[in-house]
């Protein structure tokens, strides 16, 4: 056989087992594509948001009310808290945030009604107020007069019409100002002074003031008054608690769900060039009770959060209300709006959420009394 056919014979062959080739390649893809057993090449099978087998049995209103439910709640809202805390001090009941099938009222406030039933309450003071905790203290606490401030105009313009405007009598105010003004409400005194998750908000205002800040506010406590203070413990890191199964699957957890809803307001924030609040554990606030020589810690007490689907759609449109402030670039903003959109669905179709709820993190009640 001369050079030329062995040459020829042997671009046959390649060209034989190039086509070959293809052949395979395209019945591979064809049986992926169109096989619809469970073990198709291509065959993907997609996650889907189940409750966790824990929380099985615990739906709708059971997660409140079935002792094994409230319990399990209670383990998991410890694990993810800034530690944990034991039975004295962390209860079964939980603090709900829009959460479905939640029939009680408030139970902080509640809590907080008990611990200061019997004492004086003739004036209150409002140290941080909100739309909550003022329409909690005009309408269920009912002080003889009652004192909120705030240091943005919106909160003061929100808390001062409609409903709010019906129930303010003359000797209640709104008082529009920054607790790092020394001379704000000086020289008033007051029976209850309740500061709402204002420890934490005031990092907007007064970064790194906290420790003033409570100083300053027990100078507003009558000699028999009461102060108490609300917070959310901050989850560690390295979070204490563990997405149970495999990594790739938990992006369809209600806890990755929560953590994730958290980090996009914290970056929508700090896009829009705005301050974010800051969260301090409750052992930080009861260490400062005791550093604060005019203060003496009387009580303390936690309850497992659990967070409705719709309290998460808050955190998210308070991150599409970002957007509007001057973001540099068209593609940030597009991609923020992409993982809002993301989340919205995720929290949409996730069964733990649609039917009560996610037991994540620890709220927590301190009340403090002027020293002796």
């Amino acid at each position: 056989q001369s050079t030329g056919e062995r040459a020829r014979s042997q671009i046959a062959m390649a060209t034989g087992y190039k086509k070959t080739r293809w052949v395979i390649v395209g019945i591979a893809v064809l049986y992926g594509v169109y096989y619809k057993g469970d073990s198709g090449v291509f065959t993907h099978r997609a996650a889907t948001p189940v409750v966790p087998p824990k929380f099985m049995g615990c739906n709708a209103s059971a997660l409140y009310k079935n002792l094994t439910c409230t319990q399990t709640c209670r383990a998991q809202a410890d694990a993810t808290g800034w530690r944990s805390y034991g039975d004295s001090i962390l209860k079964r009941t939980q603090s709900c945030r829009q959460c479905k099938h939640w029939q009680n009222e408030d139970t902080i406030f509640d809590t907080l009604l008990r611990l200061h039933d019997g004492q004086p309450l003739d004036s209150v003071l409002d140290a941080g107020t909100g739309k909550t905790s003022l329409d909690w203290i005009s309408r269920e606490l009912r002080p003889k007069r009652w004192t909120a401030v705030t240091a943005t105009e919106h909160t003061q313009e929100l808390v001062s019409r409609g409903g709010f405007a019906k129930r303010t009598r003359d000797a209640d105010r709104v008082v529009l100002g920054n607790w790092a003004n020394k001379s704000l409400l000086e020289g008033e005194k007051f029976d209850l002074v309740l500061l709402d998750h204002l420890i934490g908000s005031s990092e907007m205002y007064w970064p790194h003031g906290q420790e003033q800040l409570v100083g300053r506010l027990a100078t507003k406590l009558n000699k028999n008054g009461r102060m108490y203070i609300i917070g959310q413990d901050p989850e560690p890191y390295p979070s204490r608690f563990e997405i149970p199964g495999k990594a790739g699957y938990h992006v369809y957890h209600s806890v990755h769900i929560a953590r994730s809803v958290d980090k996009l307001l914290q970056a929508c924030v700090s896009h829009a060039g705005h301050r974010a609040k800051r969260e301090f554990p409750l052992d930080w606030v009861t260490s400062l009770i005791h550093k604060t020589p005019t203060l003496e810690l009387e009580e303390v007490m936690a309850f497992p959060m659990v967070w409705g689907a719709k309290s998460l759609h808050v955190k998210l449109d308070m991150c599409e209300a970002k957007l509007k402030f001057n973001i540099e670039g068209v593609h940030l903003i597009n991609g923020l709006r992409d993982r809002i959109k993301v989340l919205r669905t995720r929290i949409d179709t996730h069964p733990q959420f649609q039917s009560n709820g996610l037991c994540y993190g620890v709220e927590y009640l301190v009340a403090a009394k002027p020293a002796v």
